[in-house]
């Protein structure tokens, strides 16, 4: 399946701000194994960015409490695409019924053990099922054109078979054509209506362009028709969420939660919803989860320190804050968070390297250097803060803009 996961959508985990409820979701095409599954956001100072809810995507990965299960699995799930993308479709079946015994919830291994029956069952050619595969295998080695064309042999093959169109929607998914994924599974839906991973897919490539009544539609009916659709719930409380309405979420966060325990991607939105409602022990407990579930996670000690600070457990929140950095070094902004409770307890001295530190690893954090500036203010340290004020007019960005306007006022000050 493309890039480990499956051939759809996926999101890197929500991150919290420590000062109210808004949340700084990154969408990403992709999965955990692209590269790190966060996307740490910028620390802002008052007044804090614009809120905006968790984005509604499918999944970011297979997660579960034993790693080592999750990850034979995967290596199953690979070998047996490999396998069946050289035609050798027995070998392959086999080892997709592996990978489920190993962990049932894999989507992979179901999916590809779905196209892999049919065959078996005289539904689906086999050369089609074949060039389904091989254009999963060169979609990952980024050649797209020819995964295309691939995707466009097997729909020749088998052009009334739903599952082709639903495969090659996916591919247009990872792809960013949304509109090209649901034409191909309006295609899919019309040769069968009772498709629930094609309506699943559908209500994903409707999220993306902004669409979440038209998506929970879908969602509700790939429920409908597979009630143990962990990652459907999973969506419809995402696309709840990006219509502000966090008590469905919640709950279907909740169902996907039962369904699938051991997803620290699930735990990580529904704390985000309790942070929403400003409810941060439930969010904690969440936060918590995740950490159990994967120690080494950053997200789960970056959002959970957030979590103390807005109760004002300072120390708490410091020390998650270093278990983030120390989980990932390079991300800049745990050393920004940080910096700034340093800076808040009066700790300037501290803070300041943490400013460093972030400036460090992203040379152009222009925030850094706005932080760095307002420590060295407070630490009465004016011609360091002209500096830092300055670095930071030169390299801020648009959104930056408000905080220009401080800076400059404070240069003014400063230099008189």
């Amino acid at each position: 399946m493309p890039q480990r996961g499956s051939a759809i959508v996926s999101i890197s985990l929500v991150l919290l701000s420590a000062s109210g409820g808004e949340l700084r979701p990154e969408p990403q095409i992709g999965h955990a194994s692209d590269g790190p599954p966060w996307a740490f956001p910028v620390a802002l100072p008052t007044p804090p960015a614009a809120g905006a809810a968790a984005p509604d995507a499918p999944r970011i990965g297979q997660t579960a409490t034993s790693q080592s299960a999750a990850q034979a699995a995967e290596a199953l799930v690979e070998r047996a695409s490999a396998l069946a993308a050289k035609g050798q479709l027995a070998q392959a079946k086999r080892a997709f019924e592996q990978a489920l015994a190993t962990s049932p919830m894999d989507e992979d291994a179901a999916a590809g053990l779905a196209i892999l029956n049919e065959v078996a069952q005289s539904k689906l050619p086999a050369e089609a099922a074949t060039r389904m595969f091989q254009a999963i295998a060169l979609f990952n080695q980024q050649k797209w054109t020819e995964a295309l064309a691939q995707s466009a042999a097997a729909i020749a093959l088998a052009p009334n078979h739903a599952g082709v169109h639903n495969a090659r929607a996916k591919l247009y998914i990872l792809q960013g054509e949304y509109q090209r994924a649901i034409a191909d599974l309006d295609r899919a839906l019309a040769l069968d209506n009772n498709f629930a991973d094609a309506f699943y897919h559908r209500g994903a490539s409707y999220s993306e362009i902004g669409q979440h009544d038209r998506a929970i539609e879908d969602y509700d009916r790939a429920l409908a028709l597979k009630p143990s659709f962990a990652d459907a719930y999973r969506n419809r409380g995402s696309a709840y969420a990006n219509k502000r309405d966090p008590d469905r979420a919640i709950v279907d966060y909740t169902k996907a939660i039962d369904l699938n325990p051991t997803s620290i991607e699930i735990y990580h939105l529904r704390g985000a919803m309790f942070a929403v409602k400003a409810e941060p022990d439930r969010a904690i407990t969440d936060f918590t989860k995740v950490i159990a579930l994967e120690p080494k996670n950053p997200v789960g000690y970056y959002n959970r320190a957030a979590m103390y600070e807005r109760k004002g457990l300072e120390e708490a929140a410091i020390v998650d804050y270093t278990r983030a950095i120390d989980a990932a070094p390079k991300e800049p902004d745990g050393y920004v968070s940080r910096g700034l409770l340093f800076a808040r307890k009066r700790d300037f001295q501290r803070a300041v390297a943490d400013y460093d530190k972030a400036l460090t690893v992203a040379p152009r954090m222009a925030i850094a250097h706005y932080h760095k500036a307002r420590a060295y203010e407070e630490w009465g340290q004016p011609r360091n803060a002209v500096q830092s004020y300055q670095r930071f007019v030169d390299g801020a960005e648009s959104e930056l803009a408000p905080f220009v306007g401080i800076a400059r006022h404070r240069l003014a000050v400063l230099q008189k």
